[in-house]
């Protein structure tokens, strides 16, 4: 398509006409598999469970250049679609400290103690250690630590140092809390964001904004979308997600995943 528009139009021009078109190559995972992440096991605010990661973005042919400047892929935005309930309602025991037991506000998502969250997987080469990738969501284990994720030339990209961010989780999504009811979630990121709102969680809607992730992703790097829960008496009920991300080409044909 750009080879074609270029014997027209200038590059410029031509990023305009595939940005007002959205005629971008799309970047699609999906998992089906219905994932209980369970009341008991670890507390706190690392149990964390892998559902979803996707395949590489893709990488420009090595040597490719557009006006003697190196091809780079830009991601536009990212795309996660959830269906998700949390455990329903709390079974009081009375037996229990009162600080065992969540400030959420039942019916809303202020305070929700099931949420997902995205992380970057960086690599080099692109499709290196791919089995270990594989085994994350096969198994629905835990995040691997920095110390494993080294020895095998990975590493997570850490969340950009403006507005006081830091760590290397974006909230994605909270559930609503004591809910027995399924709720699709639609959350759309993009490259751009209101530098002056500080806010990184909308309590109206539960969703994370997102900042600096769509600007912080590179050819090769892979997204996860990850469970989470910090109670020991919470489950995080999962029927199905999905991530996309349409990608700017520049001379490049890309896979459909």
């Amino acid at each position: 398509m750009r080879r074609i528009l270029g014997k027209f139009f200038p590059v410029e021009i031509i990023d305009m006409i595939q940005e007002k078109a959205q005629y971008w190559s799309r970047l699609l995972a999906h998992n089906d598999k219905p994932l209980v992440q369970s009341r008991t096991g670890r507390t706190g605010t690392d149990n964390r469970s892998h559902y979803l990661i996707s395949p590489p973005l893709p990488l420009p042919p090595a040597g490719i250049t557009e006006d003697g400047k190196e091809v780079q892929v830009k991601v536009k935005q990212v795309m996660f679609w959830i269906r998700s309930r949390d455990q329903g309602e709390w079974d009081w025991d009375p037996e229990l400290e009162q600080d065992e037991y969540p400030t959420a506000l039942p019916g809303s998502y202020e305070g929700s103690w099931t949420w997902f969250e995205a992380c970057i997987y960086r690599c080099l080469p692109s499709d290196a250690r791919a089995d270990l990738f594989t085994g994350l969501e096969k198994h629905n284990i835990p995040p691997p630590t920095d110390k494993v994720l080294q020895g095998v030339g990975i590493e997570r990209v850490p969340r950009p140092s403006h507005e006081g961010l830091s760590g290397i989780w974006w909230h994605v999504q909270s559930n609503i809390s004591e809910s027995n009811q399924v709720k699709m979630h639609k959350i759309l990121w993009t490259d751009k964001f209101d530098e002056d709102d500080k806010t990184e969680i909308i309590n109206e809607t539960g969703a994370g904004r997102g900042v600096g992730f769509v600007n912080s992703l590179k050819g090769g790097d892979r997204i996860a979308l990850i469970s989470s829960k910090s109670s020991q008496r919470a489950s995080n009920r999962i029927r199905e997600a999905a991530i996309e991300a349409p990608i700017l080409s520049h001379r490049v044909t890309f896979l459909h995943f």
